[in-house]
């Protein structure tokens, strides 16, 4: 059975993201959309947007975006060095942005039904 994402619920983790198939609709700490933005060539992801704002516990503020320069497809070391871009602009927010929204999308191009085929195959068990 597929889990539903709650609005008014601070995720800490990767696995949440995916888990709940979360593009841009799960609200995230910092470490979790590093930690995305770390591993998401090992699932042909491309970040392609985060949106920083305000966790007033419950319930999400945005504030401010930060997009990605490149559409898809891209190459692998593009989308790479996409991602890692997405890290050195996440350590610069300002410390009162402590929560992410992140949209996520294939480097290929490929369609959205299957940007999460490859994380739920090297992690079937969530």
């Amino acid at each position: 059975m597929e889990q539903k994402v709650n609005y008014n619920q601070l995720y800490t983790s990767m696995h949440d993201f995916f888990r709940l198939k979360g593009s841009s609709i799960v609200v995230l700490t910092k470490a979790a959309v590093i930690e995305i933005c770390k591993h998401a060539m090992d699932y042909d992801i491309l970040i392609w947007r985060i949106e920083s704002g305000i966790w007033h516990n419950p319930g999400y503020e945005p504030r401010d975006v930060i997009d990605s320069i490149y559409d898809p497809p891209v190459s692998k070391e593009t989308a790479i060095d996409n991602n890692l871009m997405f890290i050195k602009n996440l350590k610069d927010e300002p410390p009162e942005y402590d929560v992410f929204t992140i949209l996520i999308t294939n480097y290929q191009g490929l369609p959205k039904e299957h940007l999460y085929d490859k994380y739920f195959e090297k992690h079937p068990n969530n």
